[in-house]
């Protein structure tokens, strides 16, 4: 829900990948077997303009696909790709000048 709210709110651009719409609140029922697992969905979330979460897909402004063998290298090409347009919103850092010592 987090970044269908970011999204709609016009926070920032959002990067990364296509997420279905979930928002439902699911409890999870403790069995006897505990190799089992059984939940129930008990609570669905909708925004102000009435329409619920459950299933409306979450489209980035700015796709960039989550690739698991650069996570693995030690790389996040999404947060790359975030850093890259954070900088280009935000234009060049002017020059420091640095102050004469005396």
């Amino acid at each position: 829900m987090f970044p269908a709210l970011y999204q709609r709110l016009k926070i920032g651009p959002l990067l990364g990948e296509s997420v279905p719409g979930t928002g439902t609140a699911v409890v999870w029922d403790i069995q006897l077997d505990k190799r089992l697992d059984y939940g129930v969905p008990q609570l669905g979330f909708m925004g102000r303009d009435g329409r619920f979460f459950e299933n409306q897909e979450i489209v980035p402004d700015v796709p960039v696909a989550a690739d698991p063998s650069a996570v693995a290298a030690g790389r996040d090409p999404q947060l790359e790709r975030s850093i890259e347009v954070l900088q280009q919103q935000i234009g060049p850092r002017p020059a420091v000048q640095s102050m004469p010592r005396d």
